[in-house]
């Protein structure tokens, strides 16, 4: 597994080639933080993933043209896994 270890965020990931990034650091063994505006299609893909390869994975709702949204989707991802390796 070429990113085990290793804490990744995806912006864009409830679908579309983020989810397709997101879901290809979970199936190579990264911990996988799932942002998107929406929080419940991130979640769902967040869970798939978790499921399938038993990644460690979250999902966090984030309007990125908002600072402080953004300011609080990596507080919520240092929270869950204590820092970034790839964003």
């Amino acid at each position: 597994m070429r990113f085990s270890g290793k804490r990744v965020a995806v912006t864009g990931a409830a679908s579309g080639i983020g989810a397709a990034v997101a879901e290809g650091f979970a199936r190579e063994g990264a911990c996988v933080a799932f942002l998107d505006l929406n929080e419940a299609n991130a979640l769902e893909c967040a869970t798939a993933c978790r499921d399938k390869y038993s990644a460690e994975c979250i999902a966090v709702g984030v309007d990125v043209s908002k600072k402080s949204d953004v300011e609080a989707a990596f507080d919520r991802v240092d929270a869950a896994f204590g820092g970034l390796d790839i964003l």
